[in-house]
């Protein structure tokens, strides 16, 4: 499943690396274009294996996934960001991840763009639980917007709870099933370039994961306060376990030094939006999140 809207380019090129894998005519492509009202076809589209959905502005990310896991005919569900592209071997790795009891893989990503001092440590802000991993492992959260699913693990599950990674694995896990971080499944990401980017994704999906969280798991008000205690610590405690994981790397470690200011300010951008989803609801950050992944400059 590919989303795209304004940054044609950029969904072509993710389209693109998805297309080139082997064994793709085997494959179904749900191409899901909310740009169609302004922008010619996307180039790729017209494969025979692309299947062109126009949209329209509006959707969140979780009504979007139900409706492509309503949609999809195959038994395994790719969802795959347009700012992400699929590396030689993606989908082969998929495939293969499933012919074991698993429910849910994810890949280890490698940043797209690592001329960005900002896109380094954004990526590092992302996606530190996944770097580092030479064999398959089991976890709890899989990596956001870019994993693959049973579909009949999915099928059943609110628009909800699939608005984020924290509550669609967290039931999977709940119903018995396995998630597992496989480093075959490569996948490059785009990061933000700008630090003004970064706290804005950042703040409007912690404001959606806290609503989700507050709604799915039915917390009554004095455990929501007591998460939002929790997250006035997070973000000091990220940067600790941050400079361990790069403790070995000269470079990172000293990026994340010369950033640390910045870490902290996006990190509590972070525990901002958590504190307000939980004590306020949603508002629109879920339908703001979902334009802000599709159509957020990167670089581009």
């Amino acid at each position: 499943m590919l989303a795209v809207d304004r940054q044609r380019e950029r969904g072509a090129a993710a389209l693109r690396s998805v297309l080139l894998q082997p064994r793709i005519d085997a494959c179904e492509v749900l191409l899901f274009d909310f740009g169609r009202d302004r922008f010619p076809p996307l180039p790729g589209s017209e494969h025979p294996a692309v299947r062109d959905i126009p949209m329209r502005v509006g959707w969140t990310i979780g009504t979007l996934r139900a409706y492509a896991i309503a949609l999809a005919r195959a038994p395994i569900v790719a969802f795959l960001e347009e700012h992400s592209r699929a590396e030689p071997g993606w989908l082969d790795a998929i495939l293969a991840a499933f012919n074991s009891d698993v429910d849910g893989v994810g890949g280890v990503p490698s940043l797209a763009n690592p001329e960005s001092a900002i896109a380094q440590l954004a990526f590092l802000i992302n996606f530190r639980p996944y770097l580092g991993i030479d064999r398959p492992v089991e976890r709890t959260v899989l990596p956001g917007f870019n994993s693959a699913y049973r579909r009949s693990v999915l099928l059943g599950l609110s628009s909800t709870v699939l608005e984020s990674e924290t509550t669609l694995d967290a039931a999977i896990l709940r119903a018995g099933g396995r998630l597992v971080l496989d480093p075959a499944m490569r996948w490059l990401h785009t990061n933000e370039t700008s630090i003004f980017e970064v706290i804005q994704g950042l703040f409007v999906w912690a404001r959606t994961t806290g609503s989700v969280m507050a709604a799915a798991y039915g917390w009554p008000f004095p455990r929501r306060l007591l998460r939002i205690a929790r997250t006035l610590f997070t973000p000091v405690v990220r940067l600790a376990k941050l400079l361990w994981v790069v403790r070995r790397s000269p470079e990172q470690r000293s990026l994340v030094l010369r950033q640390a200011v910045l870490f902290l300010l996006a990190e509590y951008a972070q525990a901002v939006g958590i504190a307000i989803g939980l004590l306020l609801g949603p508002g629109d950050a879920p339908r703001r999140y979902l334009d802000f992944d599709l159509n957020a400059r990167r670089g581009w």
